[in-house]
């Protein structure tokens, strides 16, 4: 089995700017995610993960590439 990540998931772990939201979004994907349960992120999400990170955050496109 896998576990999809979602956009909002990703965003909330990169950019912690909501205390609640960004320990689940960690605990998700530290903890929730194993070899046995892999963490899946689509093409799609990684399109908006770009685009909200540069459009809403004001992200450089070369500090997003390092993501």
């Amino acid at each position: 089995m896998s576990l999809g990540i979602d956009t909002n998931v990703l965003v909330r772990y990169l950019v912690q700017d909501d205390p609640e939201q960004s320990r689940r979004a960690a605990a998700l994907i530290e903890e929730g995610c194993t070899p046995e349960n892999p963490g899946v992120v689509s093409i799609v999400v990684l399109c908006e993960l770009v685009w909200v990170l540069q459009r809403a955050y004001g992200c450089h496109r070369e500090n997003v590439a390092e993501v």
